[in-house]
């Protein structure tokens, strides 16, 4: 900033690694099964002890979905997956000044988050739909997750911390649309997410508002070039905590 350090991130360093396995298995014509699992490790050290201490912590996570394809055009899924979330170094170790008047409080004792979800969806996809050689694409899917220890991030008047959620749900409907016809396309996407802290039946802070995507475009194959605009309107989030 202005040639200078940005003196809001002490530094720090850290490792993280992940590996997964995902067979899909074929039950039969019109099911299939993908389970899996997923190992993740990280550590963080701030380059001086009186920032905090080094964080280090490992975990496996499994997951199972499951699909039917009930015709060609029409198919159903369900998922159940588990998921491990280190807290970053800007999540430890941020400091200085937000925004004027307000100012970042690190938390160098973070827990990272671990996520249990549950999901289903529905998926259709529709070759020659309106005319020759067009295709239409829609999947609509709900969610719920329930989270321990959920890193959320708590703006007051004068500061911004990220805390630790011992116990909070987020649940949500998605959709997404798309359709193609020669070189134009279009896709719509819309999104409704709420979330909540159980231990305090408050809302979430970090939870984004109502959110519709349209982006409409034109392909030029012959010079590998796109065309097109992209429109995002995101509805207020009046839905916060008491006092925030």
């Amino acid at each position: 900033r202005n040639n200078m350090p940005r003196p809001e991130f002490p530094d720090a360093h850290g490792r993280v690694a992940g590996a997964f396995v995902q067979p899909e298995i074929q039950l039969w014509d019109s099911v299939s099964l993908t389970p899996g699992l997923r190992f993740d490790y990280y550590y963080r050290k701030p380059d001086s002890a009186a920032v905090g201490p080094s964080l280090s912590e490992s975990r496996v996570s499994p997951r199972i979905g499951a699909q039917w394809d009930a015709t060609k055009w029409f198919s159903v899924y369900a998922l159940y997956a588990e998921a491990f979330r280190a807290p970053s170094l800007s999540e430890l170790y941020v400091s200085g000044t937000h925004f004027p008047g307000n100012r970042f409080i690190p938390n160098p004792n973070l827990k990272p988050e671990i996520g249990k979800n549950k999901e289903v969806g529905v998926t259709l996809k529709l070759d020659d739909a309106v005319q020759p050689g067009d295709k239409l694409r829609f999947r609509v899917s709900g969610f719920h997750t329930n989270y321990r220890d959920f890193i959320d991030l708590i703006v007051t008047a004068t500061t911004t911390t990220p805390v630790n959620v011992t116990h909070a749900t987020i649940w949500g409907v998605e959709f997404e649309g798309g359709y193609m016809s020669g070189n134009w396309f279009g896709t719509l996407g819309a999104s409704i997410i709420r979330g909540d802290n159980k231990s305090t039946d408050q809302p979430l802070a970090s939870i984004p508002g109502n959110k519709v995507a349209l982006t409409v475009g034109y392909q030029f194959p012959e010079w590998d070039l796109v065309i097109g605009g992209r429109s995002k309107l995101v509805a207020a989030q009046n839905r916060v905590p008491t006092g925030v």
